[in-house]
């Protein structure tokens, strides 16, 4: 159920030193990057929403890219300084990093908790080699299990994430590759399915059949034997993708899912915010210069500002909490008739539950959501 007590800040970092092959995310490759404009671009942003910061409690803090972790952790210092400035950040309040493997990255952990960061999520994505290299990683295994160590010492958090369902996965192989990994895992891992995205060089590849993607009926054994092996060592499934030993789950990430308030500060962004009643979704321009001509004018640097309707609401509160293994409430949709119509006959046909007055996807359901959320979609 949305809390408009809270807020979350997304702040994004849209630079890469390369771009991934599978990566349909806003991330620009730049020469060179004058970190003091970008930094007061982000405190110019920020302060446009200073109102709304002001009026609510800081549940969490999210710096995501591109690589955040390769800018310096003075740049992430000041931002946090500011927005302590305008809405004290207590103890409680999550703040993430994202950051790849590389030793130099590695190494300002220690330098990014005492600016004030206290997780990190490490895009590791494997640890075996061949994976690495079809996938375009420029670290190799040593580098990533070298990089949790680090964060094992400077953080008392942190996630690492990992993609599956590659060309030569098969039921033995992954399993085997998981449960190692999972010696290296102690609060979070995000495990995803390799899917293809328009715009991507995979998708290129993918087009013109230089590789392939294990069969549906793999894919979905693929995911079950994850599921099978993180409940074995204590993991909670707590999301499609997402994974936590109690209380580690990702705040953040919740506040998505949950369809709570959030801010977009940054090239790209995305944000939810509710004014006065109303809920508006956000979405900032894409092309980092153009972000900071607007943000350095003390402009909002919207491409877009929409005042969601109550139909779209609904629909992005399936589209985010169907995706939580909690579901949601069946009372934000009970309203709607023809939609509650089809959720019983999915719960019929075994694919929801309604259990203490919430729906969920079943075991079954997780495996066909993208079709579950259609189906529950396309009669509304």
């Amino acid at each position: 159920m949305s809390n408009n007590r809270e807020i979350s800040i997304y702040v994004h970092w849209p630079f890469c030193e390369s771009k991934c092959p599978y990566c349909d995310f806003n991330s620009h490759v730049r020469e060179s990057i004058d970190e003091e404009i970008i930094l007061q671009c982000y405190l110019q942003e920020i302060s446009l929403y200073k109102d709304i910061i002001s009026a609510k409690k800081i549940k969490s803090i999210f710096f995501g890219g591109g690589t955040p972790s390769l800018a310096s952790p003075k740049m992430f210092a000041s931002i946090l300084k500011y927005i302590d400035s305008i809405r004290v950040i207590d103890n409680c309040t999550e703040i993430t990093i994202e950051a790849n493997p590389g030793s130099s990255e590695a190494m300002k952990f220690i330098e990014f908790a005492s600016a004030g960061i206290n997780r990190v999520s490490i895009g590791v994505q494997s640890f075996e080699e061949k994976s690495l290299r079809f996938l375009g990683r420029k670290h190799n295994a040593s580098a990533a299990k070298k990089a949790i160590e680090y964060a094992d010492r400077a953080f008392k958090n942190y996630s690492f994430d990992m993609i599956y369902a590659l060309p030569w996965h098969t039921e033995e192989n992954w399993a085997e590759e998981l449960n190692s990994a999972l010696e290296y895992a102690k609060y979070h891992i995000s495990l995803h399915q390799l899917t293809i995205e328009k715009g991507t060089k995979f998708f290129k590849d993918y087009t013109l059949k230089k590789f392939h993607l294990p069969q549906e009926e793999l894919a979905a054994d693929l995911y079950s034997i994850t599921n099978n092996i993180l409940a074995k060592n204590n993991f909670k499934q707590y999301e499609i993708s997402n994974y936590a030993r109690d209380p580690f789950y990702c705040q953040h990430n919740l506040i998505y899912w949950q369809y709570n308030n959030y801010l977009g500060i940054g090239p790209g962004a995305h944000g939810r915010i509710s004014i006065n009643g109303e809920k508006f979704a956000t979405v900032n321009v894409h092309m980092p210069e153009k972000w900071i001509e607007l943000a350095s004018k003390k402009q909002f640097p919207y491409q877009s500002k929409e005042l969601l309707t109550t139909d779209d609401q609904t629909k992005e509160k399936l589209l985010m909490g169907l995706r939580l293994v909690d579901g949601i409430i069946f009372g934000e949709v009970k309203n709607d008739e023809t939609l509650q119509s089809r959720i019983n006959e999915m719960a019929a046909e075994g694919l929801l539950k309604i259990k203490n007055a919430r729906v969920s996807t079943t075991k079954r359901g997780q495996l066909v959501l993208n079709s579950i959320i259609n189906i529950a979609l396309e009669l509304r």
